[in-house]
């Protein structure tokens, strides 16, 4: 919201049914797949939902970094 988006769009495969009532009231729009109760984990609906490093996250997020005011979106 600080840089002014036109439209602020939350989308994920699954979270938790409050999680999203509390979001539908900071976005524009929220869109999610499945919202299961009981939630007991996100992993639990992945065949496969393996951990990442830290070094691996900032790694990918640097090799997709594009300096501000270069994106359309």
């Amino acid at each position: 919201k600080h840089r002014k988006a036109a439209r602020i769009i939350f989308a994920v495969p699954v979270a938790p049914p409050e999680t999203i009532e509390q979001l539908r009231t900071m976005v524009d729009e929220v869109v999610c797949l499945q919202t299961p109760t009981p939630f007991v984990s996100v992993g639990q609906h992945y065949e496969s939902f393996g951990q990442v490093s830290d070094d691996e996250v900032i790694a990918l997020l640097d090799a997709y970094h594009e300096p501000a005011g270069s994106s359309e979106i």
